[in-house]
């Protein structure tokens, strides 16, 4: 049925205003052609459209790229291509790809343009899911609103893994989208896995307890199954037989002579279609002991005291193994770091650190020394937002290098000459330079040249080529080049000044006569001004002068390559004298005494400088103005401890009397680690699917604990192993550790589902809201438990499901087919279309604006005859 439409009926309006206006102005309005020609006017105006029926086409090929599929892309595309050809030139085609999430690859467009525009995408969505839901969503949204027969072709084996297609498949059919189901996936897949991996989440150390593999498998299939304890074998690997539709459960019996958290894998070693889901985990944690890691580059020196501390189980750990640190973090309750090194933490080592401290309750004690708080150690670092001290910033340095370029320079060893590689050291040296530091070089010979004065860092490029000018020649006159250097030195207004000199020696009597050595050394140390020499001669004269001015800056030279070494040490211990106080220096105790109460500290010889933040609490306190040498702090639900000194080394053997060691360090361990669960509550994490589901439940003295206030904070896997290809990566979880309150789902029980999108382990600490008012962020911590989430849902049925397929198409004119052929017997539907005729009314106007402007001329005329 045709009728007319307006698009802007509203301005229809105009026309009884316009014949109200012919009545009244008629004298200026003129007659019926004027009239006339302002109602077409108005009527185009109003933008009228003849609404007729249409049968065209605006179609979406929804096409499933899940891993369960087994896709061929290319064929998949060059079948869609040839379908799509099929449609009329007026229709519309479009296509969306979709696994865990949905994409469009070709918005809705001509047929006739798809050879330029369809083409194989260049990333496709994630295949470990399948969300159809969000494809008919998503492809419900490219059709035009109307004017077309609406369609999505959905091509994919079924196997929905999130959302509810069928909820959505009616929601488009209300929209007059029609859903078009073709099965596609393949027909048979010869594949065995581990469906589940069983074991407790809790024991006690020395009680034996049982893992039970379940294996599936949809073909006859034999394999090997491997299962591993903390990536150890746990027992011999077996081979089994499995035969289709008959699950196969192979037990593993086990105990635990230490407390901690283990991690179990049950691997299938077989040649099938998919190798995703041959493997699957599970957690147990060993309940005993207070678990203690510690990480120490060398010979842990407080290992030992703390082991043989009651109630401690102490597990010793290198720092070059970020995957067991991992493991070994979720089962500890306290990380002792002894000087080890940023560097040798890798950033998410670092992070899973911060985390783990923060979001579970576990206690971080770290033992000072230059490699931790000074250069190159936590400032700016993870470990550092967990500490409670910040690490002093770095001063900044002037350099002035005073190169001997005398003849005697040119001489060779081991076949590179001694200048070649004092240039090489110069390099080297300013490259390691902070920005704000200032830099000098002085050639001497018989008399100091001054290369680059002294001043910001200089281009590595023009200073080689300066370096490169410099031509051995000359005798060797030390005295010259040391004033000039001190003269320089002494304007510079940087915190450190430092002189570095290389020569090889070769003075005459004279001249080391005339080299003051001792009013040398004065004058450098009044002026602040460190100095370093380097000799790389065997001059007895000049080595004992040098001596005499550098102290302990003196080094011999054997070997001239060498010298870049020695030029970066030298460099690396003038920075660290801004932040290294040495010498006797007494301790006192703080205000505030919790860790050392009871202990009276003796004295340092050495300990790195670093600042308390706000809400540090000091125990104590050495230097004046003072400096933190033992804090500790709340970090979120965790807690830390900071010692700016060695264990075990000079500088701390005059700081502890009798016991005091032992003593202290085992009330900061116990005060720092984890408390151990609340008696009454019980937790646990079981998996569905891509989410986790934990249940809490709590009673005491024999009665339901109801309406408490829990909320579950969830540490996603940061240091697990390599995802499968195609699957979330660890190490960085969408949005990081999160929060979710728990419901009451019955008496004492409490329930909350969470989203686990990465394949490893998942740590859940339950936290009572308003429990302790001084307690961490207002709550208190009960408990933490462990789930791993194993491979997705994706990997766990194969074949077409028709059956879901037509309950999605069962919708509003919906259709399951079966082959794309089929597409060529739907008819089109008829659809509404609207035809502009506006043009229609302008032409008219037009028309009948000439038609009066004629008709007046001629009016005109007659009245002038």
């Amino acid at each position: 049925m045709s009728r007319v439409l307006f698009v802007y009926p509203v301005l229809l309006v105009l026309i009884p205003l316009a014949l109200v206006a012919a009545v009244v102005w008629r004298r200026w309005l003129g007659g019926a052609l004027t009239l006339a020609t302002v109602l077409c006017l108005v009527v185009a105006l109003a933008r009228p459209q003849w609404a007729t029926e249409v049968r065209r086409t605006a179609r979406v090929y929804a096409l499933d790229t899940s891993g369960s599929m087994f896709l061929d892309t290319p064929k998949a595309l060059a079948a869609l291509r040839r379908s799509m050809a099929e449609l009329a030139p007026d229709d519309l085609v479009g296509l969306v790809a979709f696994g865990a999430s949905a994409a469009t690859v070709l918005p809705p467009t001509s047929p006739r343009l798809l050879a330029d525009r369809l083409a194989p995408p260049a990333e496709l969505p994630r295949p470990d899911g399948t969300d159809i839901a969000e494809a008919l969503r998503v492809a419900a949204r490219q059709l035009p609103p109307a004017g077309y027969d609406r369609q999505v072709v959905l091509l994919s084996d079924g196997r929905e893994t999130a959302g509810n297609a069928e909820l959505e498949a009616a929601l488009a059919a209300d929209g007059g989208v029609r859903v078009l189901a073709i099965p596609v996936g393949p027909a048979e897949v010869a594949d065995a896995r581990v469906a589940l991996l069983r074991a407790p989440a809790r024991v006690r150390v020395g009680e034996p307890f049982s893992l039970e593999a379940e294996l599936a498998s949809t073909a006859h299939i034999e394999a090997t199954l491997a299962i591993t304890r903390d990536g150890a074998e746990a027992a011999p690997p077996r081979r089994v037989a499995l035969e289709p539709g008959i699950p196969r459960r192979v037990a593993l019996a086990d105990k635990f002579t230490a407390p901690g958290l283990h991690r179990y894998a049950a691997s299938l070693l077989v040649a099938d279609r998919c190798a995703e889901n041959n493997t699957a985990e599970a957690i147990v944690r060993a309940e005993g002991a207070t678990r203690v890691l510690y990480l120490a580059p060398g010979k842990p020196a407080l290992a030992q005291v703390l082991a043989a501390q009651a109630g401690m189980d102490v597990t010793p750990l290198g720092p070059g193994s970020p995957q067991a640190l991992g493991t070994a973090l979720a089962g500890a309750d306290c990380l002792v770091l002894e000087g080890v090194p940023a560097a040798e933490l890798p950033a998410p080592a670092q992070q899973a650190i911060r985390d783990w401290v923060r979001d579970t309750g576990a206690g971080l004690i770290a033992l000072g020394g230059p490699a931790a708080y000074g250069p190159g150690g936590y400032a700016g670092t993870p470990i550092e937002e967990a500490l409670p001290v910040l690490c002093v910033r770095p001063q900044k340095l002037a350099l002035l290098v005073a190169l001997d370029r005398s003849g005697s320079m040119a001489d060779a060893v081991k076949g590179r000459t001694k200048i070649a590689c004092a240039r090489e050291a110069v390099l080297a040296c300013v490259a390691a330079l902070r920005e704000g530091d200032s830099f000098g070089l002085l050639a001497f010979a018989a008399e100091p040249q001054s290369v680059v004065p002294l001043g910001p860092r200089p281009d590595p490029e023009r200073l080689a080529q300066q370096l490169q000018a410099i031509a051995p020649h000359g005798p060797t006159e030390l005295a010259p080049a040391l004033e000039q250097a001190l003269r320089q030195l002494a304007e510079a207004t940087a915190q450190l000044r430092h002189v570095i000199l290389v020569s090889d020696g070769q003075v005459t009597d004279a001249q080391a006569e005339a080299l003051r050595a001792a009013a040398f050394r004065k004058r450098f140390a009044d002026a602040a001004v460190s100095v370093s020499a380097l000799m790389t001669g065997r001059d007895d004269k000049a080595a004992a002068l040098l001596a005499d001015i550098a102290g302990p800056g003196f080094r011999p030279i054997e070997d001239p390559a060498d010298l870049r070494g020695e030029f970066l040490e030298a460099l690396r211990q003038t920075t660290n004298r801004a932040f290294i106080q040495t010498g006797r220096t007494p301790v006192r105790p703080g205000a505030r005494l919790m860790l050392a109460e009871g202990i009276a500290p003796g004295h340092l010889q050495g300990y790195v400088r670093t600042v308390a933040k706000p809400t540090a609490a000091t125990e104590w306190l050495a230097g004046n103005p003072p400096d933190p040498i033992l804090a500790r702090w709340q970090f979120g639900l965790g807690r830390a401890v900071a010692f700016a000194s060695t264990v075990g080394t000079e500088w701390d053997q005059a700081l502890w009397a009798g016991d005091a060691l032992g003593r202290l360090w085992a009330q900061a361990v116990r005060w720092a680690a984890r408390p151990p669960a609340v008696p009454g509550f019980e937790a646990e994490v079981v998996e569905h699917g891509d989410q986790m589901q934990v249940t809490v439940r709590a009673e005491r003295d024999g009665s339901y604990l109801n309406g408490l206030d829990l909320t579950a904070r969830i540490a996603p896997p940061t240091l697990g192993p390599p995802a499968v290809a195609g699957e979330a990566r660890p190490g960085s979880p969408p949005g990081g550790p999160q929060e979710v309150a728990l419901r009451q789902t019955a008496p004492g029980e409490y329930q909350a589902t969470f989203a686990a999108p990465i394949r490893g382990p998942y740590h859940v600490t339950i936290i009572e809201r308003g429990a302790a008012p001084g307690g961490p962020r207002g709550g208190s911590l009960l408990l933490t438990v462990s789930a791993v989430r194993s491979y997705s849902r994706e990997w766990e049925a194969f074949g077409v499901d028709r059956a879901a397929l037509a309950a999605i198409a069962r919708s509003w004119r919906g259709e399951l087919l079966t082959s794309l052929d089929d597409l060529a017997r739907v008819a089109p539907g008829r659809a509404a279309g609207h035809m502009d005729v506006d043009w229609v009314f302008c032409l008219t106007a037009l028309a009948l604006f000439v038609a009066d402007v004629a008709h007046r001329v001629a009016r005109a005329r007659r009245m002038r005859l």
